[in-house]
């Protein structure tokens, strides 16, 4: 049989180095690349793989409304304004609960809390505030949601989370109440009600039950570490706070409790030495950020993963993570020699961190495809829109009030032909790509009988951590090696006309 060979570039899905380097040394017959050269190549292959990657699923997808909710600029506006509010409310929440002292023995070394008892209290117990809601088709958008729970006495908020890729991009959903509402009675009148026949159906939302502990790596308590990860956490909370409200600064908060727990904390929690003082001022100052960080802007650092609303936190991220404590070795490049996933652990959050710890504008988004620009509505407000108040804007040109940013974007270009288009379309591919949890489409490459599985990188995978696959030795002897061939296309010819060879067998199965 005779096996053709494909240009991987043309390939929707990833190749492993072995392949992608047995491509180009074909390609150029007469000359061998050395590893050097082909690892820059292959890191190239990546690049354009990922962006070309964006690029399909952006155009698969920028109709849907879940999409556009999520990277629209203007459509994303009034959501992003609920997601703000309730990120106040934390705020003040977190305050009224560090002056009661609820943080001061924080602690996420393993060992230190009892986090299999943390993490099973009230597990199976129900929300008397929240219904639970089983799957939002991606077509049908929040607002007509929202319609259908403002029917009830007492509603609040609607939550939604990501969609499921595997589960045909559907999405759960939170419907939240005040307190004191008729749970029971909202149940029973907004359970199977329908919107463009699709049928709703609830449940009380609980706590995720039976949770297992998460651990981060040994890693995360050494000195050098705990000191990179003060640092990047401050940035995160930085931009965070100012995405928020300008008047949020939750390190200046965070550190009056920190020195507060030190004064009378300080001499009973260390044995006295230097080093061991330092560590815990360390250790403590990054724990109260990393819970700062989880109550107010519901994320989670050592996931690089944040929520919109508690609810889907809670799923994805039940529990707090706790740093292993192990041996630490004299620098950090002890664990990557002797353990690549470490090193592969950590760079992989470091990578999602870069989409975090800087304003959205100043993120590099040409190498996915992105185009530079201005935030829209940053580049708007300076000529044609002012905040008066609170999720209250003026239009400058006839002095118009609306709810955000984005009406106001739609009132320029329909009243005074301002004609932003361009704009906030380069600006919605651009906030789909500096999403550091993005879905992409499927990077498995396609089965094939004649030729082995070819293992490739995960949904979400940093660009700089797919690995080189197929680099590692082979265990047996290795047979030639061809990529797997795309489906529909023609891999060998046989004459049937020819005389045949051996005894004839036909199936029709």
């Amino acid at each position: 049989m005779t096996v053709r060979r494909f240009d991987p570039y043309k390939l929707d899905y990833l190749v492993s180095f072995r392949q992608f380097a047995e491509y180009v040394n074909n390609r150029t017959r007469g000359r061998r690349y050395d590893d050097r050269e082909l690892s820059e190549q292959y890191a190239a292959y990546k690049r354009d793989y990922t962006k070309r990657q964006c690029k399909k699923f952006f155009d698969a997808h920028h109709e849907m409304a879940w999409f556009r909710e999520k990277y629209h600029p203007m459509e994303r506006q009034r959501w992003i304004e609920e997601v703000h509010a309730l990120k106040r409310e934390n705020y003040e929440q977190f305050k009224l609960d560090a002056a009661a002292g609820k943080y001061d023995d924080i602690c996420l070394d393993e060992g230190v809390t009892d986090v299999k008892t943390l993490a099973n209290i009230n597990a199976d117990e129900e929300s008397d505030t929240v219904l639970f809601v089983k799957s939002i088709t991606p077509a049908i958008g929040r607002e007509k949601v929202i319609e259908m729970c403002k029917s009830v006495e007492g509603f609040r908020y609607l939550a939604v989370s990501d969609p499921n890729a595997l589960k045909r991009f559907h999405r759960f959903g939170w419907i939240a109440f005040k307190e004191g509402s008729d749970i029971k009675a909202a149940f029973d009148k907004l359970n199977n009600q329908k919107i463009e026949e699709f049928e709703f159906h609830l449940g009380f939302h609980k706590k995720v039950p039976n949770v297992k502990p998460r651990y981060a790596p040994e890693i995360t308590n050494h000195p050098q570490r705990l000191k990179k990860d003060l640092g990047r956490i401050a940035d995160v909370i930085a931009v965070l706070d100012d995405e928020v409200r300008s008047d949020l600064n939750g390190i200046e908060l965070v550190n009056e409790l920190f020195h507060k727990i030190c004064a009378t904390k300080l001499s009973t929690e260390t044995n006295g030495t230097m080093e061991s003082i330092d560590t815990w001022k360390m250790k403590k100052q990054l724990d109260l950020l990393i819970e700062y960080l989880r109550q107010v802007h519901m994320f989670c650092y050592y996931c690089g993963f944040g929520a919109d609303n508690p609810m889907d936190l809670e799923r994805r991220c039940p529990i707090q993570h706790y740093r292993k404590v192990g041996e630490i070795p004299e620098s950090p490049g002890a664990y990557w020699r002797a353990d690549y996933t470490l090193d592969k652990w950590t760079r992989a959050l470091d990578a999602r961190l870069d989409f975090k710890d800087k304003p959205a504008h100043k993120i590099d988004v040409e190498p996915l495809g992105g185009r530079q620009t201005e935030d829209v509505s940053t580049a708007c407000s300076w000529d044609y829109m002012s905040k008066i108040a609170e999720q209250r804007y003026a239009c400058t040109l006839c002095s118009k009030q609306f709810l955000g940013p984005g009406f106001v974007m739609k009132h320029l270009g329909n009243k005074h032909t301002i004609k932003v288009d361009d704009l906030v379309q380069k600006q919605f591919y651009n906030n789909y790509v500096r999403d550091p949890n993005r879905l992409m489409p499927n990077m498995q490459p396609p089965t094939n009988t004649f030729f082995p599985q070819i293992a490739s990188a995960p949904v979400g995978t940093p660009l700089d951590q797919i690995p080189r696959i197929g680099f590692e030795p082979p265990t047996t002897p290795a047979a030639p090696l061809a990529l797997p061939a795309m489906p529909r296309q023609v891999t060998s010819y046989v004459d049937l006309d020819a005389p045949a060879e051996g005894d004839l067998e036909l199936n029709y199965g």
